[in-house]
Protein backbone atom coordinates (compact mmCIF):
# COMPACT_ATOMS: atom_id res chain seq x y z
CA UNK A 1 0.00 0.00 0.00
CA UNK A 2 1.32 3.46 -0.90
CA UNK A 3 0.39 6.46 1.23
CA UNK A 4 0.98 10.05 0.09
CA UNK A 5 1.14 13.11 2.32
CA UNK A 6 1.48 16.63 0.88
CA UNK A 7 4.34 18.23 2.81
CA UNK A 8 6.28 21.42 3.30
CA UNK A 9 9.52 21.03 5.26
CA UNK A 10 8.45 17.56 6.41
CA UNK A 11 5.17 18.76 7.92
CA UNK A 12 1.68 18.28 6.46
CA UNK A 13 1.06 21.14 4.02
CA UNK A 14 -2.06 23.20 4.60
CA UNK A 15 -3.01 23.64 0.93
CA UNK A 16 -3.32 20.44 -1.12
CA UNK A 17 -3.64 21.96 -4.61
CA UNK A 18 -0.49 24.07 -4.40
CA UNK A 19 1.72 21.45 -2.77
CA UNK A 20 5.02 20.98 -4.57
CA UNK A 21 6.26 18.04 -2.51
CA UNK A 22 4.78 14.73 -1.35
CA UNK A 23 6.08 12.20 1.12
CA UNK A 24 5.27 8.76 -0.29
CA UNK A 25 5.46 5.84 2.11
CA UNK A 26 5.13 2.27 0.92
CA UNK A 27 3.79 0.04 3.67
CA UNK A 28 3.11 -3.67 3.96
CA UNK A 29 -0.71 -3.64 4.29
CA UNK A 30 -0.77 -6.68 6.54
CA UNK A 31 2.04 -5.95 8.99
CA UNK A 32 1.95 -2.15 8.75
CA UNK A 33 5.73 -2.11 8.40
CA UNK A 34 7.33 0.60 6.32
CA UNK A 35 9.00 -0.77 3.17
CA UNK A 36 10.18 2.43 1.50
CA UNK A 37 9.93 6.19 1.96
CA UNK A 38 10.53 8.75 -0.80
CA UNK A 39 9.85 12.40 -1.51
CA UNK A 40 8.30 13.12 -4.90
CA UNK A 41 7.66 16.34 -6.77
CA UNK A 42 4.57 16.56 -9.02
CA UNK A 43 4.91 17.99 -12.52
CA UNK A 44 3.42 21.29 -13.56
CA UNK A 45 -0.40 21.28 -13.37
CA UNK A 46 -0.51 22.18 -17.06
CA UNK A 47 0.95 18.80 -18.05
CA UNK A 48 -1.06 16.42 -15.85
CA UNK A 49 -3.65 16.63 -13.06
CA UNK A 50 -2.50 15.95 -9.52
CA UNK A 51 -4.96 13.04 -9.26
CA UNK A 52 -3.58 11.49 -12.44
CA UNK A 53 0.00 11.90 -11.23
CA UNK A 54 -0.79 10.31 -7.85
CA UNK A 55 -2.63 7.45 -9.56
CA UNK A 56 0.38 6.85 -11.84
CA UNK A 57 2.59 6.78 -8.72
CA UNK A 58 0.47 3.89 -7.41
CA UNK A 59 -0.94 5.82 -4.46
CA UNK A 60 -3.74 4.12 -2.50
CA UNK A 61 -4.27 6.66 0.29
CA UNK A 62 -3.90 10.44 0.67
CA UNK A 63 -3.68 12.04 4.12
CA UNK A 64 -4.28 15.79 3.97
CA UNK A 65 -5.36 18.84 5.91
CA UNK A 66 -7.94 20.27 3.53
CA UNK A 67 -9.12 19.55 0.01
CA UNK A 68 -11.78 20.88 -2.36
CA UNK A 69 -14.75 18.58 -2.99
CA UNK A 70 -14.07 18.33 -6.74
CA UNK A 71 -10.47 17.28 -6.03
CA UNK A 72 -11.68 14.64 -3.57
CA UNK A 73 -14.12 13.36 -6.20
CA UNK A 74 -11.37 13.15 -8.82
CA UNK A 75 -9.10 11.20 -6.46
CA UNK A 76 -11.90 8.87 -5.35
CA UNK A 77 -12.81 8.23 -9.00
CA UNK A 78 -9.17 7.19 -9.51
CA UNK A 79 -9.49 4.67 -6.67
CA UNK A 80 -7.50 6.70 -4.16
CA UNK A 81 -8.86 6.91 -0.59
CA UNK A 82 -8.82 10.43 0.83
CA UNK A 83 -8.50 11.26 4.53
CA UNK A 84 -9.14 14.97 5.11
CA UNK A 85 -8.80 16.92 8.35
CA UNK A 86 -5.39 15.79 9.55
CA UNK A 87 -3.54 18.20 11.83
CA UNK A 88 -0.41 19.97 10.58
CA UNK A 89 2.10 17.62 12.14
CA UNK A 90 5.20 15.85 10.83
CA UNK A 91 4.20 13.60 7.93
CA UNK A 92 5.88 10.52 9.45
CA UNK A 93 3.79 10.97 12.58
CA UNK A 94 0.56 11.18 10.54
CA UNK A 95 1.39 8.02 8.59
CA UNK A 96 2.12 6.19 11.87
CA UNK A 97 -1.21 7.39 13.33
CA UNK A 98 -3.06 6.23 10.22
CA UNK A 99 -1.43 2.80 10.32
CA UNK A 100 -2.24 2.32 14.02
CA UNK A 101 -5.91 3.07 13.29
CA UNK A 102 -6.13 0.92 10.13
CA UNK A 103 -7.71 -2.53 10.52
CA UNK A 104 -5.27 -4.92 8.85
CA UNK A 105 -7.80 -7.55 7.77
CA UNK A 106 -9.92 -5.16 5.69
CA UNK A 107 -7.16 -3.81 3.45
CA UNK A 108 -7.80 -4.26 -0.27
CA UNK A 109 -4.81 -3.40 -2.43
Amino acid sequence: MRIAVPVKSGVLAGEFRTTREFLIVEVDPFSGEEIEKTVAFPPSRSTVSLAEWLYCKGIHVIICCDMAHHTQAELLASGIEVFVGAPQRPADELVAMFLRAMPRESVNV
